[in-house]
């Protein structure tokens, strides 16, 4: 699966999509969601996130896209903006803007409301054990971003 990463815009990116992610942390882990096998790359293990839709500011359609797969409502204070980085699908020849955020919460959730349409399992683990899941394309450099 060809994904590159770019912190600096290309000059010939020609972006279909934005989309946003977030880095959720509590007790020095991270909610990582697994996708659904019938899904874009099934089977990957994500951060929550999503396609932000047409008009909707980045911030907003995260915290949509954070409650709708998770049931958490990030209080919008807390959120800080990592960075937006630019990808190339190279498998399925497009191009996209993420933009990547972090919220430390003081404590892990009690209770995950996963939508079940989307993953199928959500597990608290640290970076490092994220970095040995089986990734959707993209993951592991904006792990390393973030974290080292």
């Amino acid at each position: 699966m060809s994904v590159f990463v770019y912190l600096d815009r290309p000059e010939d990116l020609a972006p279909k999509v934005s989309f946003v992610s977030c880095f959720i942390q509590a007790n020095n882990t991270i909610l990582m969601l697994h996708r659904n096998d019938d899904k874009f790359y099934g089977g990957t293990w994500t951060t929550p996130g999503g396609k932000i839709d047409e008009e909707e500011r980045a911030i907003d359609s995260l915290i949509r896209k954070v409650k709708e797969e998770t049931g958490i409502i990030l209080p919008k204070e807390q959120i800080v903006f990592v960075k937006k980085v630019y990808a190339r699908n190279q498998e399925f020849g497009f191009d996209c803007i993420h933009h990547i955020f972090k919220v430390v919460l003081p404590e892990i959730p009690q209770e995950i409301l996963l939508n079940k349409n989307e993953h199928q399992d959500a597990t608290w683990i640290t970076p490092e054990q994220a970095l040995k899941l089986n990734l959707i394309p993209g993951q592991k450099e904006c792990l390393e971003l973030v974290y080292q």
